[in-house]
């Protein structure tokens, strides 16, 4: 029973394999069909530019220069690719894009500090001792809920 499942296995593996034998010898035809047509037109184009330039009474050392000239002029205007590492000012400026949920993240969160910063308001008017709900160290800056790199310590060594 075993062996008959086997098989049947290797029958249906064979099926697949020659299906798709076909299908790619089927493309491999259609493209080499289509280099062919794409190597006659760049022939033909080629041919079609020489009758071109004999009839514009142009040598093929004027051509040449024109295309040094082209070459050259394009180099020029392409920016040119800057070392790793060679401009730390364009990495400073550098702001991370957020994703929405993040976003989204951050604006509840600073509606939550601005909520909270009105109610110490109102707390600390009826109390004035008290700090409120905050947590030790905030300072209720909106920017400091954004803020990616954590705060530095300023005790220093002596």
């Amino acid at each position: 029973m075993q062996k008959r499942n086997q098989l049947e296995v290797q029958k249906q593996m064979k099926q697949l394999n020659s299906k798709g034998l076909a299908s790619c010898h089927d493309r491999l035809q259609k493209h080499k069909s289509l280099c062919k047509e794409m190597n006659e037109d760049l022939i033909s184009l080629k041919e079609r530019l020489a009758e071109e330039l004999v009839e514009l009474n142009i040598s093929e050392e004027k051509v040449e220069n024109m295309i040094v000239a082209h070459l050259r002029e394009r180099e020029q205007s392409r920016p040119k690719k800057k070392r790793k590492g060679a401009d730390k000012e364009s990495r400073e400026k550098f702001v991370p894009r957020i994703s929405r949920r993040k976003a989204e993240e951050m604006k509840q969160a600073s509606k939550q500090v601005e909520d909270d910063s009105q109610e110490d308001n109102d707390e600390v008017s009826v109390s004035g001792s008290r700090r409120g709900k905050r947590s030790r160290g905030s300072n209720g800056d909106d920017e400091s809920v954004g803020s990616s790199k954590p705060k530095r310590s300023y005790n220093r060594r002596t």
